[in-house]
């Protein structure tokens, strides 16, 4: 046989042993070693991934999707449309899920801390806790009204900080009490003859112009001396 014929052949036939048929992607010697997009490899075959899979491990578990699949917790790609969906019809959403709202039949997330909005920039129910301040447009602690709280704490939810003439108490922000001559940064001043306790002032005992608590006078008022009498210090 002609030496040309012969060289020819042996092309073809290790072409053939080399060539591989869809969907395996590599192979030798009719040995498949790997697979098209969409295939997993096992036991030296390509067996399909679940519908819209980019790539997979198994016949039931999805890594990557294809464009306008979302991979959802059961490891399924699902179409995008579905995202976040309460109900859907046709692959399509009719509802959103909490925090979500419809916008062309898709669900698009509210803002922060929104429980039911109609857009992305109001919120018609904020979840539980938070209150709705159209002024900024957002969702924030009941405690921390932006008017008066100058500083809040998102973790305890609770206003840390008030603006001048409130003061910090239970966890939100209260106007000074009547008898206070200022407050700021969450310290009520007193009035003469009064005392802070809880950022609230109490009265001295009779005839001081100063004291430090209920049961001592620091200074008297005009025609009094200071006297200590049974761990009382009075005028």
């Amino acid at each position: 046989m002609n030496k040309y014929i012969v060289f020819s052949l042996a092309l073809i036939a290790t072409a053939a042993l080399n060539s591989c048929s869809k969907p395996c992607s590599n192979c030798s010697a009719n040995v498949c070693y790997d697979c098209n997009t969409g295939y997993y490899f096992l036991s030296n075959q390509c067996l399909a991934c679940p519908s819209n899979c980019q790539s997979c491990s198994n016949s039931f578990t999805c890594l990557t999707c294809n464009s306008g699949y979302y991979l959802n917790t059961s490891s399924l790609c699902v179409s995008i449309c579905l995202k976040n969906c309460g109900n859907s019809n046709a692959n399509c959403c009719s509802s959103c899920s909490s925090g979500y709202y419809l916008n062309n039949k898709t669900c698009q997330k509210c803002i922060n801390n929104c429980q039911d909005c109609k857009t992305n920039s109001s919120c018609s129910t904020c979840m539980t806790n938070y209150e709705y301040y159209s002024a900024n447009a957002t969702c924030l602690p009941t405690n921390c009204n932006p008017a008066i709280c100058k500083s809040c704490d998102n973790t305890s939810l609770a206003c840390i900080l008030c603006y001048d003439g409130f003061v910090a108490a239970n966890y939100k922000c209260k106007e000074c009490a009547s008898n206070c001559s200022s407050c700021s940064n969450n310290t009520c001043n007193c009035l003469s003859g009064t005392y802070s306790s809880n950022n609230y002032c109490y009265s001295c005992l009779a005839n001081c112009s100063s004291c430090s608590n209920a049961t001592n006078c620091n200074t008297c008022t005009d025609s009094f001396t200071l006297t200590y009498t049974n761990g009382v210090t009075s005028c």
